[in-house]
């Protein structure tokens, strides 16, 4: 009779988790175009990024950026406005999962 309890116990446990999982895992939605859609997102994401490794100062002078979409991955270049040689700074997005892949300061 224990066994019996405890077998219906634990296959009763084993159907909550299998729900559970498949519940959490249909509720997530990614759209079509991934989690950066666009190129403001991209830009957006490149300044939280540059915000935590340049100084505040040097972050302000980062006026002009552009953001292009190749094979699933953004561009992000950020210039300065004054600069005698301005070579801009990169930073690469992966559009699916808005991982950055690289950083690349030539500037540093």
């Amino acid at each position: 009779m224990k066994t019996t309890i405890v077998s219906i116990v634990l296959i009763t446990m084993i159907a909550c988790v299998c729900l559970a999982q498949s519940q959490s895992a249909a509720s997530k939605h990614e759209p079509n175009s991934g989690l950066v859609s666009d190129d403001v997102a991209a830009k957006n994401i490149a300044k939280v990024v540059l915000s935590y490794l340049l100084t505040p100062n040097d972050l302000k002078l980062k006026k002009f950026s552009s953001a292009v979409l190749k094979d699933g991955v953004w561009t992000v270049k950020y210039w300065e406005s004054k600069a005698r040689i301005n070579v801009p700074v990169v930073i690469q997005i992966r559009q699916q999962s808005g991982s950055v892949i690289k950083y690349e300061d030539p500037n540093a």
